[in-house]
């Protein structure tokens, strides 16, 4: 940091810019005025909190589940309901009419999953039942055995749509929609190996979601054979409180789940299953598998144990020959981006890499041994969103013209030409329809929550189908994004501040901070928990300020790279520098400074709180990795290799020998039942603070996950974060 140039800071207001009318004039706000302590702070829950977590707004999944008939012309989707948001209910919606049909479930259930099958019927798996509905939303109940014990929790429809597949008590079985028969088509189960299923590891890491899938000639199917008998048993919180259920979880540097790709042919279930020869015994990891069109090859992806290396292979579905097409390695870490995208005559594809320096677009094929880069620029393709080969039109969303915001992007292959599709203002999340005939698009910003809405190729919308005017910032509130440039680069910071500011004064910052990989925390979007929240302590007198450190994403490959071997220390040291550069501004009191984070920002908070710069006066850490030796082998080792190839990054990292310097405020939160950072990394923690004589609040919440939700969970959580603060700043 010895070569920090001199800071150049300008604003970039957010898109939606609300403003007091002049027959309305803002409040002038003044500094927060902290209560003497939080043990006279009120021990009632804060009614502001409670109102903005009773709203369907404060639920990521508004809408979720959403998914396209074959034509393109019908869509389901599940949405909260209004006024009981913690119910989700099945929509159907017909773009031909636009007609919307509520799809009626049995009571208290909650939809998992849909596909589409024969006659725009739709499949759908729930929490407690698998149903198929019609078009104009009737709907029966499919019982797949007597006992009611096989009920699926992921299926897949045969290209027919005569049949599906799906994995129950470790085995792979079939249902005939038209015999109303099922099979079961192995019978290799035992206690830690399944057929079929995604292991944990997979689904959290790589976003692995399909662990078996139909060749097109209805007649195979590909499967996961997940092996985790030498995985050791963690234990988690359920909400039976007596009953701790064991969880396979692989911490860094000890045994991985072994997971082999076998095919079997349906035909003939009694035969072997064919084995692609993946070298599966080699620790590697396998994410991802598909179909190509021919019903006889498969793609696979391959990453080796440390993530140096990545390979596309085709594999023989008849012999399980397997041979690489496509490759890339760094001896840090590569970036995995999923399979490639192939044309229907399944020799062309897209994939995305970020060998340029940002993620970008390539264009390739089987003949073709030289891809071409479709993209380029100092800027990141996040999705490929479709391609149609007739036009040559690729569309891909990207932060293309600023670097806080997603905007949808078509470009012509032909010509290069790129254009962007819908409105420019706001941040978008598309998802296109096979026939790229239509589009929904979730579009939001710092200061409304998110509509929902479905569009055609020209971008005229159809319909809105939730709109975003349930939340908007209130209007004595301002949500901005500073850009911070030093050491020749510019950081993005977004700032909550109140409207009108007494003049002259000072106000308590609250640094609400992520710092890890894989995630960009200042956008130009809304948070559905953090949003709202950020906007009361604003009205309070709490300014608010989030800054996106090196090691984070979106910015590109060099900026991620600070990461490597050391997760925590550059980024800390980013956040403390840009801290003071933000106080030049002249309205953050340095003397009332708080840090707060949850996982990853947990993990900084409490960093920050055990800092010798002293520059935090309080800090809240939620479910927070206090030593990377007990956090997952794919993403720690992706970034720190094993704890036997980097004892030194491993021992400067962790919290756990830190704990005798803690001389601030600090409130240590976990959910119990949190089966991603586990609780034992803030139980080793809390018996540190016990050896060392410290006193942190603690707060362990019964059988919760990582995620702690749930609207009175949420709100009794931030009302104690909530009150925390006001005593302590």
């Amino acid at each position: 940091m010895k070569n920090i140039k001199k800071i150049i800071l300008f604003l970039t207001v957010s898109s939606i810019f609300l403003s007091c009318s002049k027959k309305q004039v803002c409040p002038v706000v003044h500094p927060y005025n902290p209560v003497p302590s939080i043990s006279k702070a009120s021990s009632e829950i804060d009614p502001e909190i409670r109102r903005i977590f009773n709203k369907r707004y404060a639920y990521k999944d508004e809408i979720s589940l959403v998914n396209w008939s074959e034509d393109g012309k019908i869509m389901i989707y599940a949405k909260r309901d209004k006024d009981t948001p913690e119910i989700k209910k099945l929509w159907l919606f017909n773009t031909e009419n636009n007609r919307e049909i509520k799809l009626a479930l049995g009571k208290d259930e909650t939809p998992v999953q849909t596909v589409f099958g024969d006659n725009n019927s739709v499949v759908i798996v729930t929490d407690k039942s698998l149903y198929k509905a019609d078009i104009n939303g009737d709907i029966k109940q499919i019982i797949l055995d007597e006992n009611g014990e096989d009920l699926p929790f992921h299926i897949e429809i045969s290209d027919d749509k005569k049949m599906i597949a799906y994995s129950a008590k470790g085995n792979l079985y079939i249902y005939n929609f038209e015999k109303e028969t099922r099979e079961q088509l192995t019978g290799i189960a035992e206690k830690g190996l399944c057929a079929g299923c995604v292991p944990w590891l997979y689904s959290e890491e790589f976003n692995t979601k399909n662990g078996f899938g139909w060749s097109a000639d209805n007649e195979s199917i590909w499967f996961f054979l997940t092996d985790e008998r030498d995985v050791k048993d963690r234990f988690a919180e359920t909400d039976n409180l007596s009953l701790p259920e064991p969880r396979k979880y692989s911490m860094a540097g000890e045994n991985n789940p072994i997971v082999d790709v076998g095919v079997i042919n349906i035909t003939s279930p009694s035969s072997e299953p064919v084995w692609m020869n993946l070298e599966s015994e080699k620790d590697n990891y396998l994410p991802d598998c598909e179909w190509l069109k021919d019903g006889t090859s498969l793609i696979v992806s391959r990453l080796d144990r440390l993530q140096t290396k990545i390979e596309i292979l085709k594999c023989d579905s008849k012999t399980g020959e397997c041979n690489t097409f496509l490759s890339r390695s760094d001896p840090r870490w590569v970036n995995y981006k999923g399979l490639p995208l192939f044309s229907n005559n399944g020799d062309d594809f897209l994939y995305i890499d970020d060998q340029s320096g940002f993620p970008h677009i390539y264009h390739s094929s089987f003949s073709d041994s030289n891809p071409k880069m479709v993209t380029s620029g100092n800027w990141s393709v996040k999705n490929i969103e479709g391609f149609n080969p007739e036009s040559k039109i690729i569309y891909f969303s990207a932060n293309r013209q600023d670097a806080a915001r997603i905007n949808i992007y078509s470009i012509n292959t032909e010509n290069g030409k790129i254009k962007k599709v819908g409105s420019e203002s706001m941040n978008h999340k598309p998802d296109f329809n096979s026939s790229l005939s239509f589009y929904t698009d979730f579009e939001s910003s710092m200061n409304r929550s998110p509509s929902f809405s479905i569009y055609n190729m020209d971008g005229e919308k159809i319909s809105t189908l939730l709109k975003g005017d349930e939340y908007i910032t209130p209007k004595d509130v301002v949500n901005e994004i500073l850009k911070i440039s030093f050491d020749n680069e510019t950081f993005y910071a977004h700032v909550t501040r109140p409207r009108t500011m007494a003049d002259g004064v000072k106000f308590p910052v609250l640094v609400y901070v992520y710092g890890g990989p894989q995630y960009q925390a200042v956008t130009d979007s809304f948070n559905n928990a953090f949003s709202p929240w950020r906007n009361v302590l604003a009205e309070r007198g709490i300014v608010v300020l989030t800054i996106d450190n090196r090691g984070s994403s979106g910015r590109g490959r060099d900026f991620e790279l600070p990461a490597y071997m050391n997760l925590t220390k550059n980024a800390l040291e980013d956040q403390k520098v840009l801290l003071s550069k933000f106080f030049e501004l002249g309205y953050g009191d340095k003397k009332r400074t708080g840090i707060f984070g949850w996982s990853f920002g947990g993990t900084m908070a409490l960093l920050a709180a055990l800092d010798d710069s002293n520059m935090y006066k309080a800090a809240v850490s939620v479910a927070p990795v206090t030593d990377w030796r007990y956090y997952d082998t794919a993403y720690t080792e992706r970034y720190m290799k094993r704890p036997d190839d980097n004892k030194k990054g491993y021992e400067e990292s962790s919290i756990l020998n830190r704990a005798g310097k803690l001389k601030i405020p600090l409130l240590l939160i976990h959910g119990l039942g949190d089966t991603n950072v586990l609780p034992i990394n803030s139980q080793l923690l809390l018996n540190r603070f016990i050896e060392s004589g410290k006193t942190p609040q603690t707060l362990f919440y019964p059988s919760r996950n990582h995620s702690i939700k749930g609207a009175e969970t949420r709100t009794h959580l931030f009302s104690v974060i909530t009150r925390f603060f006001e005593a302590n700043l």
